[in-house]
This record gives C-alpha cells, structure tokens and sequence, in this order.
C-alpha cells in the first residue's frame, strides 16, 4: 500500500472506531482522547497501522512514496516523523468521528466510504507508479523495473491488506459490542 492509500485508510478507520463506540463514548464523562475507546484505537495504530507503513517503507520504500524521493536520502528522523503524521492523521479522524456522533452520523459513515474510495483512487491516479516495482532510479530511468505482480510485492500487498483488514475488522466489533457484558 502506498504513503496516501494508508493515510486515506487510517483516517478513515479512526473516523469508523468513533462511530463504534459511540454508546460508550456517549456514556463516558472523560475527554474523547482519555476514553477507553481511544486507547483502543490507538493501539491499533501503534500494533498494526503504522507497523505496515514502516513494513513498506523500509522493503520498498520510493514505491511506498510513489518514487517522489529516493527514500537512501531520507534522514530517519524525517520518515520517523511521517509515521508520527500518520498517526496523528488517525487521530484526527477519530476526533472528527466522535465529533459527527452526536448529530451528523450521516456524514461520518459517508466520509468512511469517500476515505476509503480515496484510498483505492490512488492506484488509478498514480498507476503508472504504482504498478511498476523498483527502485528510485529504476523508475526515473525506465530500467529493470518489474511489473507490480510479478514482483513481491502482490504477495505483500495482498498479505498487508488482510491483516489490516482482519485487525480493522476485530477493532471495529470490540468498540461496538465489546463492553456490552460489562454494563
């Protein structure tokens, strides 16, 4: 999954967890960043969201972001930033989603489906980068680049989404009926 697809998806997903535990984050009197249903949520950004994009930066990272920069020039303290961006991004949706519960659930399950129809435009607006797996240089040169399923990277991909598929799948089914035995 590339740099955007991911964001598109974390904002996405945070904006599905608050809309989950909407009854628990209703009932609650703390801050919505000091409920449970936060710490949830956050969990899964540091377990399974950001650990993909890290997974994909560090394999193939100039694909990861869309061959813009030759990820070798990239100081760590930068892409660690972007991953810190990342999780903030989740955050924000988050924030945003319990903010829509209270009135405009509407709005909140139609910006999860337009989030996650951005995450899958992304392979239509950068196909030609995208599809073709190699190198910063490769790409900018046009040589020895392979194609998106003959090379690793389909079995990764296909893996990735899965798991976070799986993971967002088990979030989003606790924060709705995983506290209802304990009322």
């Amino acid at each position: 999954m590339p740099l955007p697809t991911l964001f598109f998806l974390v904002i996405g997903i945070g904006i599905a967890a608050a809309l989950a535990s909407k009854d628990a984050l209703r009932m609650s009197v703390r801050p919505v960043l000091l409920s449970g249903s936060f710490a949830t949520f956050l969990g899964f950004l540091l377990l399974v969201a950001i650990p993909i994009s890290a997974y994909f930066y560090v394999f193939y990272g100039d694909w990861f972001l869309l061959y813009l920069s030759d990820v070798r020039k990239i100081p760590s303290a930068l892409a660690l930033l972007g991953f810190v961006l990342e999780g903030l991004v989740g955050v924000l949706g988050f924030v945003l989603g319990a903010s829509l519960m209270r009135r405009q659930v509407v709005i909140g399950y139609w910006l999860i489906g337009s989030c996650i129809a951005l995450s899958v435009l992304v392979f239509g607006v950068f196909h030609s980068r995208v599809w073709k797996v190699g190198n910063y240089t490769q790409f900018h040169y046009g040589f020895a680049l392979k194609s998106y399923a003959s090379s690793g990277m389909l079995l990764s991909g296909l893996l990735m989404t899965a798991i976070l598929g799986a993971a967002t799948t088990y979030l989003i089914f606790r924060l709705k009926y995983g506290e209802r035995g304990h009322r």
